[in-house]
Parts: C-alpha cells; structure tokens; sequence
C-alpha cells in the first residue's frame, strides 16, 4: 500500500493502512532507502506487514500495529515485520504484531538456505507477537535472528493451548519478558 524507495531521513507517523479485505499484498515496502523511521502506525488486512529490501540502513519500526488476524479465529498473513536485505542495526521495538505465521524475520535471504543479516547490532525489545489458533513451535516470534543482535522483553502468544517461546542463536542476547 506504501512504497517507499530511495529515500533518506524520512519517517511515517500516526498513519492507518487498511485494506478493505485481507489480500496479499505489504503494508509498507521499504527499499534503498537510509535513516527511515515508521512509528505509530496501523497497518492491516495484509499478507506482510512491513517488508524491506534490497540495503536499507538505519531502520527504526517502533510503537506499531500490525494486524492480520482475518475474523480472529485464525492467522491471516505470512510475515509480520520482514527485515530482508537491511545493512547495520536496526530498532524493532514497542510493536503489536497479530495474526501472521512469523512475527519478526531478520533476514538477507527468504525462508530457504543458511540465515544470514548485515544487521548485526539491531535491537528487537518489547514487541507483543500473538498467533491465532495455532500451536507455536519454539523458534516462533522473531524467527531467524542473527549473531550479535539484542533481544529483549519478547512477549509470543499463539492458540488458546499452545505454549510460547523464542529460540537461541548463537552471539544473540535473550533478555527479559516470559520467554
């Protein structure tokens, strides 16, 4: 619904992106872009919430709705936040990420072959990451993660019987919340 390319020193604030029905489409994609902040914002009825490619720096996602919870009785959409292709640390923080199959990827490639980010140093603290009738395996919340990035104060929720977790990876820091 909003693309943003090529951009520097921008930011979005207190905006609503709604799609009339679910679809399978991104609420934001963000692409060579640097210093770019999305705050306060609700995006929903997506198949992604927020998707960025090809080198972005200087991310900062923070204080945001993401909802894909079609009719919540099961999960709508893919990703909730898919950091791809992002170049040094970036912020994830304070978000609501409902509804999506994985909460937080950070990853160079999509979902096949060895993880691997330039984002070494990223800080993801105090998101709310919830799956709806699904069971939620232990690497679900912030999927993938990498070397030496911070992890904080996760909050992961799935079906009324599921439990909930994050994994480990090697040089990540676990900290806080009910993990």
């Amino acid at each position: 619904m909003v693309a943003m390319d090529r951009c520097r020193n921008t930011s979005v604030e207190r905006c609503v992106l709604h799609a009339r029905a679910l679809s399978q489409i991104a609420g934001m994609i963000i692409t060579r872009c640097n210093d770019v902040s999305v705050m306060n914002c609700l995006v929903d009825n997506v198949q992604y919430g927020l998707w960025t490619v090809a080198d972005t720096t200087g991310l900062t996602v923070a204080g945001n709705s993401f909802d894909a919870t079609s009719g919540k009785k099961s999960d709508g959409g893919l990703v909730g936040l898919l950091l791809q292709d992002v170049s040094f640390p970036a912020r994830i923080e304070e978000n609501r990420v409902l509804g999506f199959v994985f909460g937080i990827v950070l990853n160079n490639g999509l979902f096949t072959g060895v993880p691997f980010s330039l984002a070494a140093g990223s800080r993801i603290a105090g998101n709310y990451i919830v799956r709806l009738g699904a069971q939620v395996p232990q690497w679900f919340g912030a999927a993938q993660r990498h070397a030496r990035c911070h992890m904080a104060q996760q909050q992961h929720h799935g079906g009324l019987d599921s439990g909930h977790g994050v994994g480990q990876g090697g040089g990540d820091v676990v900290t806080g919340g009910p993990l």
